[in-house]
């Protein structure tokens, strides 16, 4: 999980609403998925659901992530990053390709 540390607020707008980015975690077991968690002042929740595909290509935005995986070998470990890390470098670049719905 890689949780908002740095005090400056990252935001989306749903629907407008604004929502603040809380935390980033991954799912492994069946198709990867990142998950982006943002809350609203409401306490709503947002969550940007992004499919991983594995690929020969790099994607430098999951350098630091992939660097700090040797240091958390357990569940519920964490690690805090000592690099820069931007987010946006594991959107997909084609906003369009993204839909929303409201459940869960």
């Amino acid at each position: 999980q890689v949780s908002q540390i740095d005090g400056v607020p990252r935001t989306i707008e749903v629907q407008g609403s604004l929502f603040t980015f809380q935390q980033l975690h991954f799912h492994w077991e069946a198709a990867p998925i990142a998950h982006f968690v943002h809350t609203n002042d409401d306490n709503t929740i947002a969550v940007v659901a992004v499919f991983l595909q594995a690929s020969s290509n790099n994607n430098d935005g999951f350098k630091p992530i992939a660097d700090a995986l040797s240091k958390i070998p357990f569940k519920d470990d964490s690690f805090e990053l000592q690099s820069d890390f931007n987010m946006e470098k594991l959107l997909a670049d084609n906003p369009s390709g993204y839909y929303h719905y409201k459940g869960s």
